[in-house]
Protein backbone atom coordinates (compact mmCIF):
# COMPACT_ATOMS: atom_id res chain seq x y z
CA UNK A 1 0.00 0.00 0.00
CA UNK A 2 2.97 2.37 0.95
CA UNK A 3 4.39 1.76 -2.40
CA UNK A 4 1.56 2.40 -4.50
CA UNK A 5 0.89 5.44 -2.68
CA UNK A 6 4.43 6.58 -3.49
CA UNK A 7 3.84 5.58 -7.12
CA UNK A 8 0.79 7.58 -7.52
CA UNK A 9 1.95 10.99 -6.15
CA UNK A 10 5.07 9.81 -8.68
CA UNK A 11 2.82 9.79 -11.34
CA UNK A 12 1.00 12.94 -10.59
CA UNK A 13 4.53 14.85 -10.51
CA UNK A 14 5.90 12.99 -14.11
CA UNK A 15 2.15 14.06 -15.82
CA UNK A 16 2.61 17.14 -14.74
CA UNK A 17 5.85 17.75 -15.79
CA UNK A 18 5.26 16.62 -19.03
CA UNK A 19 2.02 18.28 -19.38
CA UNK A 20 3.94 21.57 -18.89
CA UNK A 21 6.68 21.00 -21.66
CA UNK A 22 4.36 20.49 -23.70
CA UNK A 23 2.77 23.44 -23.26
CA UNK A 24 5.36 25.20 -23.35
CA UNK A 25 6.64 23.81 -26.13
CA UNK A 26 3.90 23.39 -28.31
CA UNK A 27 2.42 27.10 -27.70
CA UNK A 28 4.72 29.21 -25.95
CA UNK A 29 7.85 29.22 -27.92
CA UNK A 30 8.41 26.60 -30.40
CA UNK A 31 11.79 26.50 -30.87
CA UNK A 32 13.08 26.91 -27.30
CA UNK A 33 13.72 23.79 -25.22
CA UNK A 34 11.64 23.61 -22.29
CA UNK A 35 14.56 24.83 -19.78
CA UNK A 36 11.94 24.31 -16.35
CA UNK A 37 14.82 25.51 -14.19
CA UNK A 38 13.66 28.61 -15.38
CA UNK A 39 10.22 28.06 -16.48
CA UNK A 40 9.35 26.77 -13.25
CA UNK A 41 10.69 29.97 -11.31
CA UNK A 42 8.01 32.15 -12.42
CA UNK A 43 5.13 30.30 -13.94
CA UNK A 44 4.83 26.48 -14.14
CA UNK A 45 5.71 26.24 -10.35
CA UNK A 46 3.39 28.73 -9.53
CA UNK A 47 0.18 27.90 -6.71
CA UNK A 48 -1.82 29.58 -9.58
CA UNK A 49 -1.39 27.77 -12.20
CA UNK A 50 -0.09 23.75 -10.71
CA UNK A 51 -3.41 23.67 -8.05
CA UNK A 52 -5.34 23.86 -10.52
CA UNK A 53 -4.49 21.93 -13.26
CA UNK A 54 -3.29 18.88 -10.69
CA UNK A 55 -5.99 19.01 -8.70
CA UNK A 56 -8.43 18.93 -11.49
CA UNK A 57 -6.58 16.14 -13.58
CA UNK A 58 -7.43 14.32 -10.10
CA UNK A 59 -10.92 14.86 -10.07
CA UNK A 60 -11.33 13.74 -13.36
CA UNK A 61 -10.03 10.38 -12.14
CA UNK A 62 -12.33 9.79 -9.67
CA UNK A 63 -15.32 8.21 -11.83
CA UNK A 64 -11.79 6.06 -13.13
CA UNK A 65 -10.90 4.82 -9.75
CA UNK A 66 -14.57 4.35 -8.60
CA UNK A 67 -14.43 1.74 -11.05
CA UNK A 68 -14.87 -1.96 -9.20
CA UNK A 69 -14.26 -4.23 -12.18
CA UNK A 70 -10.29 -3.13 -13.10
CA UNK A 71 -10.93 -5.24 -16.30
CA UNK A 72 -13.01 -2.59 -18.20
CA UNK A 73 -10.16 -0.95 -18.22
CA UNK A 74 -8.18 -3.22 -20.47
CA UNK A 75 -8.81 -0.66 -23.57
CA UNK A 76 -6.93 1.63 -21.83
CA UNK A 77 -4.07 -0.53 -21.09
CA UNK A 78 -4.06 -1.11 -24.96
CA UNK A 79 -3.98 2.35 -25.26
CA UNK A 80 -1.21 2.90 -22.77
CA UNK A 81 1.13 -0.11 -24.69
CA UNK A 82 0.36 1.72 -27.25
CA UNK A 83 1.94 5.27 -26.46
CA UNK A 84 4.64 3.60 -24.55
CA UNK A 85 5.81 1.79 -27.70
CA UNK A 86 5.68 5.19 -29.85
CA UNK A 87 7.37 7.26 -27.40
CA UNK A 88 10.38 4.40 -27.84
CA UNK A 89 10.31 4.57 -31.19
CA UNK A 90 10.59 8.21 -31.59
CA UNK A 91 13.70 7.87 -28.97
CA UNK A 92 14.88 4.74 -30.74
CA UNK A 93 14.82 6.81 -34.14
CA UNK A 94 16.13 10.41 -32.99
CA UNK A 95 18.99 8.87 -30.92
CA UNK A 96 21.66 8.65 -34.25
CA UNK A 97 21.34 12.62 -34.10
CA UNK A 98 22.11 13.14 -30.50
CA UNK A 99 24.68 10.83 -30.60
CA UNK A 100 26.52 12.93 -33.90
CA UNK A 101 25.53 15.92 -31.63
CA UNK A 102 27.21 14.51 -28.45
CA UNK A 103 30.27 13.64 -30.42
CA UNK A 104 30.57 16.76 -32.42
CA UNK A 105 29.57 19.23 -30.12
CA UNK A 106 30.05 17.69 -26.74
CA UNK A 107 32.64 15.19 -26.34
CA UNK A 108 36.39 16.01 -26.01
CA UNK A 109 38.59 13.17 -25.69
CA UNK A 110 41.18 15.41 -23.62
CA UNK A 111 38.42 15.99 -20.56
CA UNK A 112 37.18 13.27 -18.65
CA UNK A 113 34.24 15.41 -17.40
CA UNK A 114 32.81 14.92 -20.97
CA UNK A 115 32.39 11.33 -21.50
CA UNK A 116 32.01 8.45 -19.21
CA UNK A 117 33.82 5.52 -18.87
CA UNK A 118 32.01 2.80 -18.56
CA UNK A 119 34.46 0.18 -17.41
CA UNK A 120 35.37 2.76 -14.32
CA UNK A 121 32.97 1.09 -11.11
CA UNK A 122 34.80 3.21 -8.87
CA UNK A 123 32.22 5.85 -9.85
CA UNK A 124 29.72 4.81 -8.30
CA UNK A 125 31.39 4.67 -4.88
CA UNK A 126 32.35 8.23 -4.38
CA UNK A 127 31.29 9.98 -1.38
CA UNK A 128 27.83 10.40 -3.12
CA UNK A 129 27.13 6.36 -3.28
CA UNK A 130 25.52 6.89 -6.60
CA UNK A 131 25.64 2.44 -7.15
CA UNK A 132 23.19 2.24 -4.80
CA UNK A 133 20.44 4.84 -5.92
CA UNK A 134 21.28 3.41 -9.42
CA UNK A 135 20.45 -0.88 -8.14
CA UNK A 136 17.05 1.32 -5.98
CA UNK A 137 16.35 2.65 -9.75
CA UNK A 138 16.53 -1.10 -11.03
CA UNK A 139 14.00 -2.38 -7.95
CA UNK A 140 12.32 0.00 -8.73
CA UNK A 141 11.42 -0.40 -12.71
CA UNK A 142 11.37 -4.22 -12.22
CA UNK A 143 8.64 -4.20 -8.93
CA UNK A 144 5.86 -4.59 -11.37
CA UNK A 145 3.41 -7.35 -9.26
CA UNK A 146 2.13 -5.46 -7.04
CA UNK A 147 -0.65 -5.72 -9.14
CA UNK A 148 -0.80 -9.43 -9.80
CA UNK A 149 -3.40 -10.88 -7.61
CA UNK A 150 -6.05 -7.94 -8.08
CA UNK A 151 -5.11 -8.69 -12.34
CA UNK A 152 -5.50 -12.94 -11.62
CA UNK A 153 -8.99 -12.36 -10.17
CA UNK A 154 -10.42 -10.68 -13.05
CA UNK A 155 -9.03 -13.21 -15.66
CA UNK A 156 -12.14 -15.13 -17.05
CA UNK A 157 -9.47 -18.35 -17.29
CA UNK A 158 -7.41 -17.97 -14.12
CA UNK A 159 -5.40 -21.42 -14.23
CA UNK A 160 -1.79 -21.14 -13.32
CA UNK A 161 -0.45 -21.28 -16.66
CA UNK A 162 -2.31 -18.92 -17.81
CA UNK A 163 -1.18 -16.49 -15.35
CA UNK A 164 2.04 -17.45 -15.48
CA UNK A 165 1.84 -16.96 -19.23
CA UNK A 166 0.72 -12.95 -18.68
CA UNK A 167 3.46 -12.64 -16.52
CA UNK A 168 6.09 -14.00 -18.82
CA UNK A 169 4.78 -11.61 -21.56
CA UNK A 170 4.70 -8.77 -19.05
CA UNK A 171 8.64 -9.15 -17.86
CA UNK A 172 10.23 -9.64 -21.16
CA UNK A 173 8.50 -6.84 -22.83
CA UNK A 174 8.96 -4.32 -20.34
CA UNK A 175 12.63 -5.74 -20.21
CA UNK A 176 13.01 -4.92 -24.00
CA UNK A 177 11.61 -1.54 -23.36
CA UNK A 178 14.38 -0.84 -20.77
CA UNK A 179 16.90 -2.07 -22.60
CA UNK A 180 16.17 0.11 -25.76
CA UNK A 181 15.96 3.27 -23.70
CA UNK A 182 19.39 2.41 -21.66
CA UNK A 183 20.99 1.95 -24.72
CA UNK A 184 19.71 4.89 -26.77
CA UNK A 185 19.66 7.20 -23.58
CA UNK A 186 23.81 6.40 -22.03
CA UNK A 187 24.97 6.27 -26.05
CA UNK A 188 23.82 9.46 -26.71
CA UNK A 189 23.66 11.57 -23.91
CA UNK A 190 25.26 10.20 -20.95
CA UNK A 191 25.89 13.17 -18.90
CA UNK A 192 22.01 14.14 -18.65
CA UNK A 193 21.14 15.17 -15.63
CA UNK A 194 17.57 15.25 -16.56
CA UNK A 195 15.52 12.27 -14.39
CA UNK A 196 14.07 11.10 -17.51
CA UNK A 197 15.25 10.89 -21.19
CA UNK A 198 12.17 12.37 -23.06
CA UNK A 199 13.21 15.58 -20.56
CA UNK A 200 16.44 16.38 -22.24
CA UNK A 201 17.15 19.51 -24.05
CA UNK A 202 16.50 18.46 -28.07
CA UNK A 203 18.53 19.44 -30.76
CA UNK A 204 15.56 19.94 -33.52
CA UNK A 205 14.35 23.33 -33.20
CA UNK A 206 10.83 22.17 -33.39
CA UNK A 207 10.87 18.37 -32.07
CA UNK A 208 7.27 17.95 -32.61
CA UNK A 209 7.31 13.88 -32.27
CA UNK A 210 9.19 14.52 -28.80
CA UNK A 211 6.25 16.81 -27.85
CA UNK A 212 3.44 14.10 -28.86
CA UNK A 213 5.22 11.29 -27.47
CA UNK A 214 5.84 13.30 -23.82
CA UNK A 215 1.46 13.94 -24.11
CA UNK A 216 1.75 10.27 -25.21
CA UNK A 217 3.58 9.22 -21.96
CA UNK A 218 1.50 11.78 -19.67
CA UNK A 219 -1.87 9.93 -21.05
CA UNK A 220 -0.52 6.26 -20.48
CA UNK A 221 0.61 7.53 -16.69
CA UNK A 222 -2.66 9.00 -16.14
CA UNK A 223 -4.72 5.97 -17.04
CA UNK A 224 -2.15 3.42 -15.64
CA UNK A 225 -3.32 5.32 -12.14
CA UNK A 226 -6.83 3.64 -11.41
CA UNK A 227 -4.96 0.62 -12.28
CA UNK A 228 -2.66 0.68 -9.51
CA UNK A 229 -5.17 2.59 -7.35
CA UNK A 230 -6.99 -0.57 -8.05
CA UNK A 231 -4.64 -2.81 -6.11
CA UNK A 232 -3.85 -0.11 -3.68
CA UNK A 233 -7.95 -0.17 -2.73
CA UNK A 234 -8.14 -4.02 -2.58
CA UNK A 235 -5.38 -4.22 0.19
CA UNK A 236 -6.71 -0.97 2.25
CA UNK A 237 -10.52 -2.84 2.46
CA UNK A 238 -9.06 -6.42 3.45
CA UNK A 239 -6.69 -4.56 5.97
CA UNK A 240 -9.25 -1.92 7.45
CA UNK A 241 -13.08 -2.86 6.61
CA UNK A 242 -11.78 -7.03 6.54
CA UNK A 243 -13.32 -7.80 3.04
CA UNK A 244 -12.92 -7.89 -0.59
CA UNK A 245 -16.22 -6.86 -1.34
CA UNK A 246 -16.52 -2.83 -2.52
CA UNK A 247 -19.56 -1.12 -1.27
CA UNK A 248 -20.40 2.71 -2.84
CA UNK A 249 -20.07 4.35 -0.06
CA UNK A 250 -16.91 2.85 1.41
CA UNK A 251 -15.32 3.01 -2.46
CA UNK A 252 -16.10 7.05 -2.13
CA UNK A 253 -15.00 7.50 0.87
CA UNK A 254 -11.43 5.69 0.63
CA UNK A 255 -11.09 7.12 -3.39
CA UNK A 256 -11.47 10.99 -3.05
CA UNK A 257 -9.27 11.25 -0.58
CA UNK A 258 -6.63 8.95 -1.54
CA UNK A 259 -6.55 10.99 -4.61
CA UNK A 260 -6.81 14.70 -3.47
CA UNK A 261 -3.75 13.69 -0.88
CA UNK A 262 -1.24 12.27 -3.30
CA UNK A 263 -2.13 14.77 -5.77
CA UNK A 264 -1.33 17.54 -2.64
CA UNK A 265 1.98 15.74 -1.85
CA UNK A 266 3.11 15.70 -5.40
CA UNK A 267 2.20 19.10 -5.80
CA UNK A 268 4.14 20.26 -2.68
CA UNK A 269 7.52 17.55 -3.38
CA UNK A 270 8.27 17.05 -7.80
CA UNK A 271 12.19 15.71 -7.22
CA UNK A 272 11.10 12.53 -9.23
CA UNK A 273 14.75 10.65 -8.57
CA UNK A 274 14.22 10.88 -5.04
CA UNK A 275 10.97 9.05 -5.14
CA UNK A 276 12.34 6.37 -7.46
CA UNK A 277 15.46 5.80 -4.89
CA UNK A 278 12.81 6.06 -1.71
CA UNK A 279 10.11 3.37 -3.02
CA UNK A 280 13.16 1.07 -5.23
CA UNK A 281 14.95 0.90 -1.95
CA UNK A 282 12.84 0.59 0.83
CA UNK A 283 9.21 -0.97 -0.85
CA UNK A 284 10.82 -2.73 -3.79
CA UNK A 285 13.25 -4.17 -1.60
CA UNK A 286 10.47 -5.74 0.98
CA UNK A 287 8.34 -6.45 -2.35
CA UNK A 288 11.00 -8.12 -4.44
CA UNK A 289 13.51 -9.93 -1.85
CA UNK A 290 12.85 -9.77 1.85
CA UNK A 291 8.63 -11.00 1.78
CA UNK A 292 9.58 -13.59 -1.24
CA UNK A 293 12.87 -14.61 0.36
CA UNK A 294 11.07 -15.72 3.50
CA UNK A 295 8.43 -17.58 1.86
CA UNK A 296 10.83 -19.80 -0.03
CA UNK A 297 12.36 -20.74 2.97
CA UNK A 298 9.43 -20.67 5.46
CA UNK A 299 7.83 -23.18 2.44
CA UNK A 300 10.85 -25.02 1.60
CA UNK A 301 10.91 -28.60 2.66
CA UNK A 302 14.67 -28.32 3.46
CA UNK A 303 15.80 -27.26 7.14
CA UNK A 304 15.87 -23.76 8.18
CA UNK A 305 19.81 -24.20 7.91
CA UNK A 306 20.17 -25.73 4.70
CA UNK A 307 22.79 -25.10 2.31
CA UNK A 308 20.25 -24.05 -0.21
CA UNK A 309 18.16 -21.99 2.32
CA UNK A 310 21.42 -20.62 3.57
CA UNK A 311 22.17 -19.21 0.05
CA UNK A 312 18.63 -17.71 -0.74
CA UNK A 313 19.40 -15.90 3.02
CA UNK A 314 22.48 -14.10 1.77
CA UNK A 315 21.62 -13.11 -1.58
CA UNK A 316 17.80 -11.58 -0.38
CA UNK A 317 19.32 -10.67 2.77
CA UNK A 318 22.08 -8.62 0.68
CA UNK A 319 20.03 -7.26 -2.07
CA UNK A 320 17.84 -5.53 1.17
CA UNK A 321 20.58 -4.22 2.68
CA UNK A 322 21.51 -2.28 -0.96
CA UNK A 323 17.83 -1.13 -0.98
CA UNK A 324 18.10 0.02 2.08
CA UNK A 325 20.74 1.94 2.46
CA UNK A 326 19.63 3.26 -1.17
CA UNK A 327 16.54 4.62 0.96
CA UNK A 328 18.93 5.74 4.02
CA UNK A 329 21.26 7.50 1.32
CA UNK A 330 18.51 9.24 0.20
CA UNK A 331 16.49 10.55 2.88
CA UNK A 332 19.71 11.91 3.84
CA UNK A 333 20.46 13.65 0.42
CA UNK A 334 17.39 14.88 0.49
CA UNK A 335 17.69 16.78 4.45
CA UNK A 336 21.00 18.13 3.33
CA UNK A 337 19.54 19.54 0.26
CA UNK A 338 16.97 21.06 2.13
CA UNK A 339 19.68 22.70 4.91
CA UNK A 340 21.50 24.08 1.75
Amino acid sequence: MLYLFGVIIQFNVIIYSLIGRSVYEFFIDKEQYADFSLYNQGKWSSISLKYPIMFGLSILLIPLCLLKDISKMRFASMLGICSLCYTILVIIIESPWFYLDYRNNKYKKDEPKTHANWFDITQGFTLELNFFTSIATVFFIFACHQGAFPVYKSLKFNNEKRINKVFFRSICLVLIIYLFVAICGFMTDPLSEEPLIIFRKSIFKNDIFMNIAKIALALDLYLSIPANYNSFRASFFLLVFNTDKIDTWRNIFVTVPFLLLTTFIGAIFEDILSYISLLGGFCCSIICFIIPGCLMIATSKEKVFSLKNILRLVIFGVLGIIGFSAAVLTVIKMTTKKNK
